[in-house]
């Protein structure tokens, strides 16, 4: 833990447990989890919360909480949304990204896209100058 030193405030003291910042910094990230707040999750429509909750087996173990009309819990508990980690949507979505809310953008626009009945269409990793390159050949062969 870094305290602030009585004598000189301005000066960091690190405990016995870290010789560096950077390997405080580094314990920290570590413990760090990432998980949606409990208004973003609110804040979806209970589609969409249905649909993740399915897909990542998010548990419900908290009670509803209706506050002038508006939801302000629908059960889902913070512990329940941890749940919903990186490496399970990496997995959903066959991406390698390690950003917690691009890949949960993702698959919310994925979820919607099913809602509304759109395709989802296959990701072609392939490279848009070898293939106009391809089929210029292939123009000039027939």
């Amino acid at each position: 833990m870094v305290e602030l030193s009585q004598s000189q405030p301005q000066i960091l003291v690190l405990n016995s447990r870290y010789d560096t910042i950077s390997q405080l910094i580094n314990a920290n990230k570590e413990r760090m989890t990432h998980i949606l707040s409990s208004h973003t999750w609110t804040s979806l429509s209970p589609e969409q919360r249905s649909r993740i909750r399915a897909l990542f087996k998010i548990p419900r173990t908290g009670s509803t909480d209706v506050n002038d009309g508006r939801i302000v819990s629908d059960g889902t508990t913070p512990q329940d949304l941890s749940h919903l980690t990186i490496e399970k949507m990496q997995t959903y979505l066959s991406e390698e990204s390690t950003d917690f809310h691009k890949l949960f953008d993702k698959v919310l626009a994925r979820i919607q896209d099913e809602i509304e009945g759109k395709p989802i269409e296959p990701i072609i990793n392939a490279n848009p100058i070898q293939n106009v390159k391809k089929s210029t050949k292939k123009s000039k062969q027939e």
